[in-house]
């Protein structure tokens, strides 16, 4: 550290000469625009902090150290913050009893975490009435729904309907199909919520196997699948997430493919169509529930997307048009690489039109 032996210039400035005073001031100029250019603050410029050394020459003392003093300070106060932000981090959609519980609130931080667990009991007490009410709403629906169905099953029984009678029957038998469908993923949904999911694991060649035997609309569907590959829900979950896009393929195309890549801890499960493919116009709303491009009831993606997210995964448009003209989506899950086997699970299947 250096002496400065001529003192500060709160002794000198009565007895500067009106140019010796001028060097002084452009010398402390000088030196403050070099430290601001490298991001060095001064935080308290004043005669008791310019001293001379034993020469005469100006020096500016104390620089810094309100800055150093004020970042140590921040990088305490602030260090718990960080922590709780990497901790909110680590959590999934699915911790819902998660909290920071960082004790009574004795300071600020402890306070804010405090704020944070009682914001987070409000939002998991909205998602547990949310899904009661979707369990609730399911099992009031069913009873009605299958003495619709029984009705109608009876009514294609008879041989005096005429063509037109017979074409409507089919109708409320299709649609009541695709209703108890619906209900049977929603009572799933809410089951599945209250259960751990990833600790299943299902084999993508498994998975072919029962993709193949799905009842379909007429079509082609091909399932190239390795077996190389598995995803960490289950398969009755995975195949949820997957009907309603399969079905959506071959409604609006003869042809339909199912692959999957790897991708990182991930794995994606591919479904390509040959049919038009999606319109710019409609890449917004694909997924909003009762959107239907097509007259559907508009359940389907928005269906398959909360299936998915249930299991840690997320149901996304690829490819607008893919190398078939049709569009692409992928549905994604946890997973990664599987103990060796076959090389491949390959599957056709034809759903005769």
């Amino acid at each position: 550290m250096e002496l400065l032996a001529g003192g500060p210039l709160t002794r000198r400035r009565q007895d500067l000469a009106g140019d010796t005073a001028c060097a002084v001031g452009l010398a402390v100029a000088a030196a403050l625009s070099y430290a601001h250019g490298r991001g060095v603050l001064h935080r308290d410029i004043k005669p008791a902090n310019i001293l001379f050394d034993a020469a005469g020459l100006p020096k500016i003392a104390d620089f810094g150290i309100a800055k150093i003093a004020a970042a140590w300070i921040s990088k305490r106060v602030l260090s718990p913050v960080e922590q709780m932000a990497r901790t909110a981090d680590e959590w999934s959609e699915h911790d819902l009893e998660r909290r920071f519980a960082l004790g009574a609130p004795t300071n600020e931080i402890r306070a804010l975490g405090s704020t944070l667990d009682g914001l987070l009991d409000k939002v998991v007490s909205v998602i547990r009435a949310e899904q009661c009410l979707t369990s609730e709403l399911a099992h009031e629906l069913r009873t009605p729904l299958t003495t619709i169905q029984g009705a109608a099953y009876l009514l294609a029984l008879r041989t005096d309907l005429d063509d037109q009678a017979r074409e409507d029957v089919a109708l409320i038998k299709n649609s009541s199909a695709s209703m108890s469908n619906t209900i049977s993923v929603l009572l799933d949904l809410a089951r599945r919520h209250s259960q751990a999911l990833h600790s299943d694991r299902t084999q993508l060649d498994d998975l072919a196997v029962e993709l193949k035997s799905l009842p379909m609309p007429d079509g082609h569907l091909n399932v190239d699948l390795s077996s190389a590959l598995s995803i960490n829900v289950p398969e009755a979950l995975a195949i949820r997430a997957l009907s309603p896009i399969l079905n959506n393929a071959l409604q609006v195309s003869d042809r339909a493919w199912v692959s999957a890549r790897a991708d990182g801890r991930s794995v994606a499960l591919l479904v390509a169509d040959s049919g038009p493919g999606v319109p710019d116009q409609w890449v917004e709303t694909l997924f909003e529930p009762g959107w239907s491009g097509n007259g559907g009831s508009g359940l389907g993606l928005s269906l398959a997307r909360r299936v998915a997210r249930s299991g840690g995964g997320d149901v996304s448009l690829v490819e607008q048009h893919n190398q078939h003209g049709g569009a692409t989506f992928a549905v994604t899950f946890p997973g990664g690489r599987a103990a060796p086997g076959p090389a491949l699970s390959l599957f056709s299947a034809h759903h005769p039109r």
